[in-house]
């Protein structure tokens, strides 16, 4: 399997969220595990403004995830399959 850690996730697991117990069985078993760029800097302000160690955030996603950026073209894709999947599931 492959899966992208979004922002949502890795704070629920670095703040030891019940729903951070998925992302964390996620990240150790063989499944492939990507984290946006920008990801990298949504979690950091978050952790940081909650006065939580940002430094161990910023190393877990970079050791625990591959970091990759995406184009323009791939954003805009990205945005039409989240907006199909919403009206199929609303609580996607």
């Amino acid at each position: 399997m492959k899966y992208i850690i979004d922002a949502f996730a890795w704070i629920e697991y670095l703040e030891g969220g019940i729903k951070g117990k998925k992302v964390y069985e996620i990240l150790n078993s063989d499944s492939e595990n990507y984290t946006l760029l920008i990801t990298i800097a949504e979690v950091v302000s978050k952790v940081k403004r909650k006065s939580l160690n940002h430094k161990l955030a910023y190393e877990s996603m970079i050791k625990n995830t591959k970091i990759f950026d995406i184009t323009p073209r791939i954003a805009k894709e990205a945005g039409i399959l989240h907006a199909e999947y919403r009206r199929k599931m609303p609580q996607f």
